[in-house]
């Protein structure tokens, strides 16, 4: 269900401990394909290790798989000012520029396949060496992308790239660099001077703790009301390498909700737009005292252990239920599913706030001045357009009805305010049901009123 809901371009992560990890792998690896296998984290979860266990296991894993292959991760930050080398421009690391992917060689990328030529004598104080795709007197160390089996392999960059990184004669400012190793060959290398980097696979600092996040929740509720939740700042991590600033960010076991606080917490810090679903049952009332009541509290401030008071990251809330509407086509029936139908497309469409209500439409709009419009019989579609000409916004209309046609010549005065769009079949098909209801003794009583 995951994989369904997921974007061609999204990234899964996926908790486990090392009970299920096996099987976990085995079955991702069935469902998302082996290719999409991106990476088994291990987060260092407890310092101090689990004593009563014959190791004190102190980690747990999380599995990473993409949707389609190829993800593109963003790169995390990294501290520059602590690097061993340094010259004319800045700070900065050594990269070696052979591509050390085993997929590829002179076989398959003939033209990343070339000689890069050293000269020994034109060296900085760290021991790197001015290069040159010509040999000459001067550069005559002649230099191969092999690897350590003596393999021909390839560069990263093409001629073009190095020449355009290159500067002749002068290693103290050129970004291609060739180095001698210790066993008398060569590399060459990229200098990196970029600030953000690629996430190792083991993830151990001290705020990736169960017990900094047991701290974090007793910080909001005063006292522990959670076992072993997860920290903010694990799940911040995983947001920071998997999504952009407008992402939609799903965690379907939400637990105490520390995905909706690290949703938060990345959107306040980067100015991001990110959006969370968060789901869960409500087994002894995790959902209605923990997990929403902490969201709540993170969105409009709380006071901490210390009586501080700690100010509301900006959001908004939405708490819904998902029930069974019977479909006997009776008044009750009829308004309680207008009422969820109008709920799940305000939640479509991100447009809560009620700003217009007749007897057979209803108009809404949200903080981004988008606007939503939902009618529900056919005598409501004239006074809707009359609000509509008076708001004089362009509205995203939803029209119910029980044929699969609606007569757009019905908003031809009005089409360029009002922009048509179908009812989900999901929640059209429940509609039909009740207002078009056939008795047969066949027929189910009842039919869930969610989505999937």
């Amino acid at each position: 269900m995951a994989k369904n809901v997921l974007k061609n371009t999204g990234i899964i992560f996926i908790s486990v401990d090392d009970n299920e990890v096996a099987q976990l792998k085995l079955l991702c690896d069935e469902i998302f394909g082996e290719d999409n296998f991106i990476a088994k984290i291990i987060v260092i979860s407890n310092r101090k290790g689990r004593h009563y266990l014959q190791i004190a296991v102190t980690h747990e894993y999380i599995l990473c798989y993409s949707k389609k292959p190829e993800p593109t991760l963003n790169k995390i930050a990294k501290d520059i000012s602590n690097l061993k080398y340094e010259d004319k421009k800045s700070k900065f690391d050594l990269w070696e520029l052979r591509n050390r992917n085993p997929k590829f060689n002179r076989e398959n990328r003939p033209n990343l396949f070339y000689p890069v030529y050293a000269n020994l004598s034109l060296r900085d104080d760290f021991g790197n060496c001015a290069v040159s795709l010509k040999k000459i007197k001067s550069y005559n160390i002649e230099i191969f992308p092999k690897n350590t089996e003596g393999i021909d392999g390839c560069w990263r960059w093409s001629k073009k790239k190095f020449l355009e990184n290159m500067i002749h004669d002068n290693p103290n400012s050129s970004d291609v660099i060739a180095k001698q190793r210790r066993d008398g060959g060569w590399n060459v290398y990229q200098k990196s001077r970029s600030d953000t980097t690629r996430p190792n696979s083991v993830w151990d600092e001290k705020e990736m703790t169960t017990e900094n996040g047991t701290i974090q929740l007793r910080n909001i509720f005063g006292k522990a009301v959670f076992e072993h939740p997860k920290p903010v700042e694990l799940v911040k991590k995983c947001i920071m390498l998997a999504t952009n600033k407008d992402s939609i960010v799903l965690d379907f076991f939400a637990g105490s909700g520390t995905t909706a606080h690290a949703v938060l917490e990345s959107n306040k810090e980067d100015d991001g737009k990110r959006k969370f679903i968060v789901c869960t049952n409500n087994e002894n009332n995790i959902c209605t005292e923990v997990c929403y009541t902490r969201i709540k509290k993170v969105v409009n401030g709380y006071t901490n252990l210390k009586k501080e008071k700690v100010e509301g990251l900006e959001g908004n809330l939405k708490y819904f239920k998902t029930e069974f509407v019977s479909w006997e086509p009776i008044d009750k029936n009829k308004r309680e599913l207008v009422e969820k139908s109008t709920e799940m497309l305000c939640l479509k469409e991100d447009c809560f706030e009620l700003i217009k209500e007749g007897e057979q439409f209803r108009i809404f709009k949200n903080h981004e001045d988008r606007y939503l419009g939902i009618i529900y019989y056919y005598d409501g579609i004239e006074p809707f357009k009359k609000e509509a000409v008076k708001l004089n916004k362009k509205i995203n209309t939803y029209v119910f009805s029980l044929s699969d046609i609606i007569d757009e010549d019905e908003f031809q005065e009005v089409d360029q305010l009002v922009n048509l769009k179908p009812i989900p079949s999901a929640i059209l098909n429940v509609y039909r049901k009740i207002f078009a209801y056939v008795q047969t003794k066949k027929l189910p009583r009842k039919i869930q009123s969610r989505t999937d």
